[in-house]
């Protein structure tokens, strides 16, 4: 009697496990249509998290911005732009170290500085809360030929 009931049940997870498996395929299908951007996130996401220099920052960047022009969900969609703007500050951060820790000073510091001012004050138009970049603002315009009302 036992034999005769472990069959059925054993055809019946079977037949339970390939439908959640066709389940899941489908879902996963539909969110890959909901969220045609979640790959080049991801990818951004790993980027990120292995980003040692510019080069690498501007990966982050340009695969967020590609995430979000192919279309996100809503709460992806924040993440996208908040590792995209935390990408603004790692990469003007990194320059802004190149520029004061430096035993003697580029020749090219005033590109350096052009470049991490522009990335900080993009950063700073999606957030104007971001004291990091205000601070770092004040410290780059505080070299010569930089705008010492502004580093106030």
């Amino acid at each position: 009697m036992l034999r005769s009931c472990v069959a059925p049940l054993a055809a019946l997870r079977t037949s339970l496990l390939y439908g959640l498996l066709c389940l899941a395929v489908s879902l996963t299908a539909a969110r890959a249509a909901d969220d045609p951007g979640q790959a080049d996130l991801d990818g951004a996401i790993d980027a990120k998290l292995s980003a040692n220099d510019l080069q690498d920052f501007q990966q982050v960047l340009d695969l967020c911005k590609r995430a979000l022009d192919k279309g996100l969900a809503e709460d992806s969609a924040k993440f996208a732009e908040d590792l995209y703007t935390s990408t603004l500050i790692d990469r003007a951060s990194m320059i802004v170290d190149a520029i004061f820790k430096s035993p003697t000073p580029s020749p090219q510091w005033p590109q350096m500085r052009a470049f991490a001012l522009r990335d900080l004050r993009e950063a700073i138009d999606r957030d104007p809360t971001l004291g990091p970049a205000h601070l770092m603002i004040a410290r780059l315009e505080t070299l010569p030929g930089g705008d010492k009302d502004r580093a106030k």
